[in-house]
């Protein structure tokens, strides 16, 4: 082996050591970790917001597959949550929706085009 070789495969260890130590230190301590995390974003929502949107955009297979599984594993959780949701401001969807057929009409009464 050369001296590279020996570097590479001593970075790797390093590196490898540190991501097992990180991986431990976030499963003893998630609470921490995730006020960490919301500190973090709230400080640099800009930066965490582009970092996001360049994942979607290079990786739409993948997110696709991870929200298809996401779904099929919450489903139940998420049809309770639109139920909770639709039956909490039930009024205020039917408001909005009275409001946009409204705008729609005279839209079209002010065009002259009745089509729907």
């Amino acid at each position: 082996m050369g001296k590279k070789e020996i570097d590479d495969t001593a970075i790797a260890l390093r590196k490898e050591k540190d991501r097992a130590r990180q991986a431990a230190y976030r499963a003893a301590n998630p609470e921490k970790v995730k006020a960490e995390q919301a500190k973090y974003r709230a400080a640099n929502r800009e930066k965490f917001k582009a970092a996001q949107a360049n994942y979607r955009a290079t990786n739409p297979e993948k997110i696709k597959a991870e929200k298809a599984v996401y779904y099929a594993a919450n489903l139940e959780n998420i049809k309770a949550a639109r139920a909770k949701y639709y039956a909490e401001n039930r009024e205020k969807i039917r408001a909005s929706q009275a409001a946009y057929r409204e705008a729609k009409k005279a839209k079209a009464a002010a065009t002259g085009d009745n089509h729907d």
